[in-house]
């Protein structure tokens, strides 16, 4: 098999899981030899991954409504889908996504309203649940510790990034020369 246009575009989060859920789906239960085994596996593993990420609370209209947004910062392909993708919450996480972010984007004002933009509540927010938190018995964590953990978390948000950005394994490779500056074509993202 050769491939003809390793590039064709890059995927945010959301639209690879969209993809691998595709796939699983179609697959369903067929019968099993050490190939698909080995991919019913990959598949597993990358949706499992993808759960405890932004793109899991992701719709289309998140990744078009955002990329409208970002239109004014002149941001590459390969930033914007970073920023779809980590949803960064602080000034300090948008700048280790944009080169050069200090000449890019000059006022402080400036950056702060492009977090605000980034940061969707509904996309952010984990389920705290006893489960994704550690307790098997429900009578561990009441729903006003569950509160409380979750408002503990809000106030550091260095803490409260951690869970994805420390786990976070870039699927995106970028497709074209860094000093090329292009917009996300509407239709890619659909």
């Amino acid at each position: 098999m050769e491939v003809i246009n390793k590039m064709v575009t890059i995927l945010p989060n959301m639209q690879v899981l969209k993809v691998v859920e595709e796939t699983k789906a179609l697959r369903g239960k067929r019968p099993a030899d050490e190939e698909s085994e080995n991919l019913n596996t990959l598949l597993h593993e990358t949706a499992a991954y993808f759960k405890d990420t932004p793109a899991s609370a992701q719709k289309d209209e998140h990744v078009i409504k955002l990329n409208q947004e970002l239109q004014p910062y002149k941001l590459t392909i390969a930033e914007t889908v970073q920023i779809l993708n980590l949803r960064p919450s602080t000034a300090v996480e948008v700048q280790l996504v944009v080169e050069e972010c200090e000449e890019r984007i000059r006022t402080e004002e400036e950056l702060e309203a492009l977090v605000k933009k980034a940061v969707d509540e509904s996309t952010r927010r984990r389920s705290w649940t006893n489960e994704n938190l550690g307790f098997a018995d429900s009578k561990v964590l009441t729903e006003g510790r569950r509160e409380e953990l979750f408002d503990d978390m809000n106030q550091n948000e260095e803490e409260s990034r951690c869970f994805g950005s420390q786990k976070f394994v870039s699927t995106i490779h970028q497709c074209f020369n860094a000093s090329e500056k292009q917009d996300i074509p509407e239709q890619a993202l659909t």
